[in-house]
Order: structure tokens, then C-alpha cells, then sequence
């Protein structure tokens, strides 16, 4: 006998796919911040990094920091 106090559901759709991008960048923030964690840690200056200084161009060369 069928459960009358229970409504029918239909199934859960499947969970959508991950966006391979955002989960590549969020990768190397955690990465860079446990890096940045152990120097600070062992006591190395920290570099501050900014969008478009000393960051890698679309051939991967690092961008010199001339300012």
C-alpha cells in the first residue's frame, strides 16, 4: 500500500558540471596562499602580487616589474 502522507517526488536532477577553469584557479589561490603561508612562516618577505605585475603573459614569461 502506497504511503499517503508522503508526496511523490520526481528524482534530483544530477549536479551540474564543474567549470574546469574556476576550479583550476581556485587551485593555485589555495596553492599560492600555502606557499605564502610558509614563508611567512620561515620568515621570507612576501612579494605582493597584482594583476598584470610580475605575473606570466600568454607566452609564460614573467612580465618585469619596472615601477
Amino acid at each position: 500500500m502506497p504511503d499517503l502522507l508522503t508526496p511523490e517526488r520526481p528524482p534530483l536532477p544530477p549536479p551540474p558540471e564543474p567549470d574546469l577553469s574556476r576550479v583550476r584557479a581556485d587551485a593555485e589561490r589555495l596553492a599560492a596562499i600555502r606557499r605564502a603561508s610558509e614563508r611567512r612562516r620561515r620568515g621570507v618577505a612576501l612579494l605582493r602580487i597584482e594583476p598584470g605585475i610580475n605575473q606570466p603573459d600568454e607566452t609564460g614569461l614573467r612580465i618585469p616589474d619596472n615601477g
